[in-house]
């Protein structure tokens, strides 16, 4: 028998019917630091290998992501889930879920696209002999994108349950009901708390577009003035008639 932490921990293997690695290195979950480097690989370590297996398939992000094939692509989305969240607000305000559910789809947009470029930009700088970490990337996001880290923590929390409080710490989103006034009729907003400071998220989110892309161009990910997604021209076609050329926002 050994005693950690003033515990004791049986060592009756008979009684064991499926091994546990941790515990049977005498410690618990947290304490796995005091295992063996060998077991701490081998526990620690299977995350990270099946992420490097998945990301040398070699094939086409397109067989899962369908037209999303690269950063430009993930960049249109972004922007097509923010106009979609404005267009929930304005016209169906009163819709509670639907309106919940455009606001969290427009920050998981904003963190996919962290992902498409960060790994984009990671392997460039590789193939430039370059292979520091991921610091210089993320110092310049959050100056040129200060709402990115906004969008990832919200993010995050929708993705896997947990709350997350590291690049918004203690920020909030409130679903709030408003009674209606001169300037827009009665509906549900969502509300961004932050630092004593209140907004609408959607005003948060709506330089997005714009912000992210100086972002992608600072970094030589893309290149030229921000263009016009297809879908945006289509859409302002359908409301004004044929448009020749639609200005970005």
């Amino acid at each position: 028998m050994q005693v950690i932490v003033g515990v004791p921990i049986q060592r009756n293997r008979r009684s064991v019917k499926k091994v546990n690695p941790v515990a049977d290195c005498g410690f618990y979950l947290q304490e796995i630091s005091n295992c063996p480097a060998i077991l701490r690989r081998s526990i620690g370590g299977r995350a990270e290998m099946r992420r490097r297996k998945e990301a040398a398939s070699g094939k086409l992000p397109t067989l899962h992501t369908l037209i999303i094939k690269d950063v430009h692509n993930a960049w249109e989305k972004m922007w097509w889930d923010i106009d979609i969240f404005g267009d929930v607000q304005r016209s169906f305000p009163e819709e509670e879920e639907p309106l919940a559910y455009a606001a969290l789809n427009a920050c998981l947009s904003a963190s996919n696209l962290e992902h498409w470029a960060l790994s984009r930009w990671t392997r460039e700088q590789r193939q430039r002999g370059n292979y520091s970490d991921d610091l210089p990337f993320r110092e310049l996001l959050e100056e040129m994108v200060p709402q990115q880290g906004l969008c990832v923590d919200v993010a995050n929390t929708t993705k896997h349950g947990g709350h997350r409080n590291i690049r918004w710490p203690n920020g909030e989103l409130k679903l709030e009901y408003e009674e209606a006034n001169e300037h827009c009729p009665p509906g549900y907003t969502v509300r961004s708390f932050h630092e004593r400071k209140t907004s609408y998220l959607y005003n948060d989110l709506h330089d997005l577009p714009r912000l992210w892309w100086c972002f992608l161009a600072k970094i030589d990910l893309v290149s030229g003035e921000q263009p016009t997604p297809a879908w945006w021209s289509r859409k302002m076609s359908r409301i004004f008639g044929v448009a020749h050329k639609i200005p970005p926002i």
